[in-house]
């Protein structure tokens, strides 16, 4: 009697760590056992605010979308990185005018989503400041500091100010 042996090879998990990134489904959840390099089709991953900055792989490499797994390999780790989004900040006056006033030193020019930005205060000869506004008209309440993850655009600051009383104007 001769005997034959019949192997199956064994399937394992590819495991996405995703550090708050949304994963396509498209990507492949497994891959077989096999004694040379194979490759898989990589989507990339999305996250609010952040731009996909590459994967770093654990037995195996990527290139571009090409997943390559080691030979022999019996795991794979996908590990997303990500750069967060900046977004320029406008400044303009009440009624969206041209900004009229002074900055103050290091005023932002940018807000980098996931850290919060604190505004300054800003001065203009004759006037008071009384705060900065995310609507044209200047209602609501002043906006002193930008919540880290209340932007996801550039952001548009409109500077409310009050003539001073008892200044006197040359026309």
């Amino acid at each position: 009697i001769t005997l034959y042996a019949k192997w199956t090879a064994n399937t394992y998990n590819i495991t996405y760590v995703m550090d708050g990134g949304t994963n396509p489904s498209s990507n492949p959840t497994t891959f077989t056992y096999s004694e040379s390099t194979q490759t898989k089709t990589i989507a990339n991953p999305t996250k609010v605010g952040y731009d996909f900055g590459g994967w770093t792989v654990t037995n195996g490499s990527i290139s571009g979308n090409t997943l390559t797994i080691n030979a022999g390999a019996t795991s794979v780790t996908l590990t997303a990185n990500w750069n967060a989004q900046k977004y320029a900040i406008t400044y303009r006056d009440q009624g969206n005018a041209a900004f009229s006033g002074t900055h103050a030193s290091g005023y932002p020019t940018q807000h980098t989503y996931g850290t919060a930005t604190t505004l300054k205060k800003a001065s203009k000869t004759g006037y008071t400041f009384g705060g900065w506004f995310t609507s044209s008209n200047c209602s609501g309440t002043a906006v002193t500091r930008l919540g880290a993850t209340a932007y996801t655009s550039g952001i548009t600051l409109y500077a409310k100010w009050t003539a001073n009383s008892g200044t006197a104007y040359t026309v």
